[in-house]
């Protein structure tokens, strides 16, 4: 696994669990986002939205865009070996009742074999269970080896999704302004926001520096085979979610190469391998200083 911080301890319980959590904005910080999010507030068309839910490329640029100028200097201090590919807001409206989203991975943007991408997850008001905190499985990014792909093929861990979501899942309160950093192949998702208030966060995707981003694309027709595509960054904002990427490839698309693996659906024994959550004690919050 690459380096993703500058203190070895953190690089170390990050290998270990596949994220951690730590302080990252300062209050004026988490004003100029939510100023931002109520500059451009998304259509909330369903109970969960995010910004690259959004048909208009403008938007998502200017969104991204302006995360990034927020949070330049916090992301150079905490991840100095890595540099901000694309972020986006997403958003949970008040009161859901279908807002609930399950364990999942994130799509591949490097080769896991050899980089490390990381996913950063900033909630822009405290949250906890009753407004729809992340959720995460410890040590769920060593069990499954296979891409996830841009056209999202059938999820290999159907089999076990309920008892991942019984018994190991953990439920992660946070204060605003902090920091959720996970490795792209945890499997991590969210809950209902039973409050009276929307519950707007950021994900921001780094990826190590002079690292390009792919994608990766299932073939439907050999299912072992992934082709793999090189993407500017421009084109991952316009990118159209769960869409397969045909030939001919759009601007901003060329083909790298195909490679096989395994699609093997993950069973109740591979999952001795992570470790069920302590369940007492989840009201307690998660603060720093800084």
């Amino acid at each position: 696994m690459n380096r993703v911080f500058a203190d070895a301890t953190t690089d170390k319980e990050f290998a270990a669990h596949g994220y951690v959590v730590r302080s990252f904005l300062q209050p004026n910080e988490i004003g100029a986002l939510r100023h931002l999010y109520d500059e451009f507030p998304p259509e909330l068309p369903s109970d969960f939205y995010a910004t690259v839910f959004s048909r208009n490329i403008g938007y998502r640029r200017c969104i991204s865009d302006g995360i990034a100028a927020t949070i330049k200097y916090r992301l150079e201090a905490l991840f100095p070996y890595h540099e901000l590919c694309f972020a986006v807001f997403v958003t949970k409206r008040q009161k859901t009742k279908h807002g609930t989203l399950p364990l999942h991975r994130d799509y591949w943007f490097v080769d896991a074999a050899k980089h490390t991408a990381v996913h950063l997850w900033v909630p822009l008001v405290d949250v906890d269970e009753t407004n729809g905190c992340l959720q995460v499985v410890s040590g769920s990014h060593t069990l499954v080896e296979s891409p996830y792909a841009v056209n999202e093929y059938p999820p290999v861990f159907g089999h076990v999704m309920d008892l991942l979501t019984r018994q190991f899942a953990k439920s992660v309160p946070m204060a605003a302004g902090s920091v959720l950093a996970y490795e792209s192949r945890l499997f991590h998702g969210s809950g209902e926001n039973l409050s009276d208030k929307v519950r707007p966060a950021c994900v921001v995707i780094l990826l190590p520096k002079g690292v390009r981003p792919q994608v990766y694309v299932w073939n439907r027709l050999k299912q072992t085979t992934f082709d793999v595509l090189e993407v500017t960054t421009d084109y991952l904002l316009q990118m159209e979610r769960g869409a397969t990427i045909q030939k001919p490839y759009p601007e901003g698309v060329t083909y790298l190469t195909s490679v096989e693996c395994p699609v093997d659906p993950l069973c109740p024994q591979d999952l001795a391998r992570i470790k069920k959550p302590e369940r007492s004690g989840w009201r307690r919050w998660l603060r720093w200083s800084g």
